[in-house]
């Protein structure tokens, strides 16, 4: 599991990749959406292959959420990203979100 502090987008015809980077700028692993051609741009990286409809989705996860990690599911074999434990409605600024004092 590495940390995920920083991360470069890279759009072009036929994709779109956004290289993950630790804390040193270091590229720690990369998505891949769209129809990739060739392999990673920094060698041998953990790749998450992913449709072009998820970027949008991510680069908002990216921006967003903090701290996330790059992980491994053992059984599959594939990689994720995920946070930590997070209180449900964090960030939500609506009125209806605030707790109520207790009088």
């Amino acid at each position: 599991m590495k940390e995920v502090t920083y991360y470069q987008c890279f759009l072009g015809e036929n994709d779109a990749r956004i290289v993950l980077k630790g804390r040193d700028y270091q590229p720690v692993g990369e998505m891949v959406f769209g129809s990739p051609t060739g392999g990673s741009r920094y060698g041998d990286l953990p790749t998450m292959r992913m449709r072009r409809e998820e970027l949008h989705t991510s680069i908002d996860i990216l921006r967003n959420e903090g701290p996330l990690y790059l992980d491994k599911d053992d059984r599959s074999g594939s990689y994720f990203l995920r946070s930590d434990d997070e209180l449900v409605g964090e960030g939500d600024s609506t009125p209806q979100s605030q707790p109520r004092s207790s009088r």
